[in-house]
């Protein structure tokens, strides 16, 4: 997914590095090429296919010395998790043999990005991009050439220490869903002041997930334990955090007005996406890759769809063409009315609940809002 959105911000073409274990059907194999994406070999996937590494890399030095950019991921690996891994030899490798594959001209510089989903394993998740200083390769090019291994390892740790700057960590994996609660109750508490754009978005989730390491243990197992049994309950209700933070009225008005669009959305996004998913749910088995492969699958096929349907219109008569080339663009409607209709449907379900169970709600509310004061008084300290 970082692959797509990059290759949407940056305004040059940009190639890919992955590992090759991605490639193992062809489906994925033409896929994943289509979208510019270079196999990397690693030491796991067989001693005999490291040699093909020398192929890639010298296909990346030529990338990189008619100015392309190449994205690669440093820790080698996807995880969905929010912390940084020890980072690979591999952009440090790549980095200095391109520089000396072209006498140190070409003023290589490496940018550090960092990837913040605010929930990963869902579509259409929000995802903050941040981007450190250039690191010039040229500035250790002493370095490489006494000692490649020590300025392999420099390199690494000034690339380690920008990419911790521009990311969130949870350093304790046990304090990864009391993190993550907190994260998305302060969201959906400032829903009206959550610029996606905005930098102290991660200036704000950093200041939370720092405070975490720091507070006593008897303070943090409280915690943890009102997360556990505030998610435990609201899973009970088939409720979400987001379904009754203060200043969000339920939908109604869109959900009404914005019917006949939806049905319209459906035919044209609906097919496309859905055997999109069942093709992606059969070929890959990588969980990291379901999201992006997904989405991008679901687009083509959608666009092909359009296609079709507008061949065939045209094929009719050139009214009926434009007509349904212009209703083929509702189908971008379709992911937000779903998006209302569920949260208006989680809506309903709780003003039931209030009604029906008042104390249920009371204790929901209660634990809600211990863990809203240790954020705001977090914050505040920040």
């Amino acid at each position: 997914m970082e692959g797509i959105v990059m290759g949407f911000k940056l305004k040059r073409p940009v190639h890919y590095l992955a590992r090759s274990d991605a490639f193992t059907s062809p489906f994925a194999a033409w896929l994943l090429g289509l979208l510019k994406v270079i196999p990397i070999y690693r030491q796991q996937e067989g001693p005999d296919n490291l040699s093909k590494n020398e192929e890639v890399f010298a296909r990346c030095y030529e990338i990189l010395a008619r100015g392309g950019a190449i994205l690669i991921f440093p820790e080698g690996l996807s995880l969905i998790e929010k912390r940084l891994r020890p980072l690979k030899k591999g952009v440090a490798r790549l980095s200095f043999g391109a520089e000396q594959s072209r006498q140190w001209q070409l003023d290589l510089q490496v940018v550090p990005a960092g990837f913040t989903y605010s929930e990963a394993q869902r579509s259409f998740s929000e995802l903050l991009v941040a981007f450190g200083p250039p690191i010039p390769v040229r500035d250790l090019k002493g370095e490489y050439t006494d000692n490649p291994a020590k300025a392999i390892n420099k390199f690494n740790e000034t690339l380690a220490a920008e990419l911790r700057k521009l990311i969130v960590e949870i350093h304790n994996p046990a304090q990864d869903l009391l993190a993550e609660l907190l994260f998305r109750i302060y969201r959906n508490e400032e829903t009206d002041k959550w610029n996606p754009h905005d930098p102290e978005r991660l200036r704000q989730q950093q200041a939370l997930a720092s405070r975490l390491r720091e507070i006593p243990a008897t303070v943090l197992a409280e915690l943890q334990e009102t997360a556990v049994q505030y998610t435990d309950l609201l899973r009970e209700c088939r409720l979400a955090d987001s379904h009754f933070p203060k200043g969000t009225a339920s939908p109604t008005f869109e959900l009404l007005i914005g019917a006949p669009l939806f049905l319209v959305s459906a035919f044209f996004a609906f097919p496309p996406f859905f055997v999109a998913g069942q093709i992606t749910a059969s070929k890959v088995k990588d969980p990291e890759f379901l999201a992006p492969v997904h989405l991008v699958l679901g687009l083509l096929l959608y666009l092909l769809w359009v296609a079709i349907i507008g061949i065939m219109s045209f094929y009719v008569s050139w009214p009926l063409g434009v007509t349904a080339i212009l209703f083929s663009l509702s189908g971008l409607y379709f992911p937000r009315y779903r998006r209302i209709f569920r949260l208006a449907s989680a809506r309903s379900r709780y003003a039931i609940l209030l009604k029906k169970q008042p104390e249920v709600v009371a204790t929901l509310t209660e634990q809600r809002n211990q863990l809203k004061q240790f954020i705001l008084k977090t914050l505040a300290k920040d």
